[in-house]
């Protein structure tokens, strides 16, 4: 379906911009009239002799518009490919030079923006252009008479459907280019209706999924569930399939994965059979995702304030005063001061923007959370935090949570279950404590004897005291 939405969008465009390329091209053909010469009374209305009328002096409108598009087709077209070609160029070197060059190279993409606005006739006005044209009926007050309706609105709609053929055309080039855009093809192999409750015994449900990218199978059967109130670990090396089966979970695999057998069943509703509107109203309201980079999935420049916000009304209208509040008690609710809900990302620690992103996973209330890598870059200490912090909300707000993570160690800490995972299957599957102590897989032995364990004093993670405003959100 995505395909040929591309397709369309791309003939489409290209149509409306080959028809004003050969208007332009047989101007001196089309054109009724010299443009710059006298063809008839000033304003005259439309007619037969002039099908658009004439202007203040009396030239012929049609043949203005038809001349017009040569000058503005040419400019729009260098102007958009310099645009890309050097606006990208510039983007790349000022993001990581910043200081005085990326000062100078923004007064560069002004001069850039300035040769663009010729397409719009804001460069010279005396050559017969589309943007010419709007600019003279402004300052030879067409607006005042009747003459603005062929004066003004023609060269309008033909800039209109200029820049509507380029944008189509970049629709269907940028789709292209970045399969991730592409939607995902809901499978069709299921019998029953989409989007319909199936009965589950747990909110989470993996039931022997399986992903392939083309002919290569990266998830091979693999069957997890989670209970209320119950932590998952799912373990592995780089490569085993973790991380795309967490994915799975909230269908946010690559363009090429491919849900090939199996299902996923998130509060009794088959993930990987949702329409896109079913799977928009259960992500955020039955399932939140932790991500791995907190700094990557926060927005720089917003405040955490506004992006909590943002999780809070994407499902549903709230009042602004009611918006404040929810923001606050989450942000209590993941031991956050209130006030930093006024704070950029930048202004935060690793830690504060892992909780913070905890806070969003959590804003609508879901039942199953997944945390995918949720302590990676952070320091021994603040991992411990991290997990102690998701441990208790699992327990107090009785959610579902599957914790993806290549740390052993780490994960045993406040694992219920532990799921051992090789080569995209799942090797060894059991309580936490025996899994570890007593593992059956050759493999998973080999990963328990290979992770190092430093243990650290109880009063170590827990001697600090707590805020004031941390303690009242327990």
């Amino acid at each position: 379906m995505t395909g040929t939405r591309s397709r369309r969008c791309a003939v489409a465009g290209a149509v409306v911009l080959g028809l004003l390329v050969t208007i332009a091209v047989l101007a001196p053909l089309l054109a009724p009239y010299d443009p710059t010469a006298r063809a008839g009374a000033p304003f005259a209305t439309p007619s037969a002799t002039h099908p658009l009328g004439t202007n203040d002096i009396g030239q012929d409108l049609l043949s203005e518009l038809i001349h017009g598009a040569r000058i503005s087709l040419i400019i729009g077209i260098v102007a958009a490919l310099a645009a890309t070609v050097v606006g990208t160029a510039i983007g790349v070197v000022a993001g990581y030079a910043r200081g005085w060059l990326d000062e100078a190279l923004m007064r560069l993409t002004a001069i850039l923006l300035e040769a663009s606005l010729a397409f719009l006739g804001l460069g010279d006005i005396t050559a017969k252009s589309w943007g010419t044209m709007l600019s003279l009926a402004q300052s030879r007050s067409a607006f005042l008479t009747d003459a603005w309706l062929w004066w003004v609105l023609p060269p309008g709609v033909a800039i209109a459907l200029t820049v509507l053929s380029f944008a189509l055309l970049g629709y269907a080039f940028e789709e292209r280019a970045r399969p991730a855009l592409r939607d995902q093809p809901v499978p069709v192999r299921r019998q029953r209706a989409v989007g319909a409750p199936v009965p589950a015994p747990a909110p989470l449900v993996i039931d022997r999924l399986t992903v392939a990218y083309g002919d290569r199978v990266v998830v091979d059967g693999v069957s997890v569930s989670v209970e209320p109130g119950e932590l998952v670990g799912l373990v592995g090396e780089s490569g085993s399939g973790k991380s795309t089966v967490a994915g799975a979970c909230l269908r946010l695999l690559p363009a090429a994965a491919r849900v090939t057998g199996g299902r996923v069943l998130v509060c009794g509703h088959d993930v990987t059979a949702l329409g896109p509107s079913q799977l928009r109203a259960l992500r955020g309201r039955r399932i939140g995702l932790i991500p791995q980079e907190a700094m990557s999935a926060l927005n720089p420049v917003r405040t955490l304030g506004d992006q909590l916000g943002e999780a809070l009304t994407a499902h549903g209208s709230m009042k602004r005063a009611a918006v404040r509040a929810r923001v606050a008690e989450l942000l209590g609710l993941v031991a956050l001061d209130p006030c930093c809900a006024r704070d950029y990302p930048h202004q935060l620690s690793g830690g504060m923007r892992q909780r913070a992103v905890i806070a969003i996973a959590l804003a609508c209330e879901p039942e199953v959370l997944i945390a995918d890598e949720p302590t990676s870059g952070l320091d021994i200490l603040v991992q411990a935090d991290v997990l102690d912090l998701l441990d208790e909300l699992r327990q107090r707000l009785q959610l579902a949570v599957l914790v993806v993570s290549h740390d052993l160690p780490v994960i045993e800490r406040i694992a219920d279950r532990i799921a051992v995972m090789r080569a995209g299957t799942v090797v060894e599957l059991g309580p936490a404590a025996q899994l570890v102590t007593d593992p059956v897989h050759p493999y998973t032995r080999r990963l328990v004897e290979a992770a190092p364990r430093l243990r650290i004093p109880a009063d170590a993670l827990h001697g600090a005291v707590s805020p004031p405003w941390a303690e009242a959100a327990k």
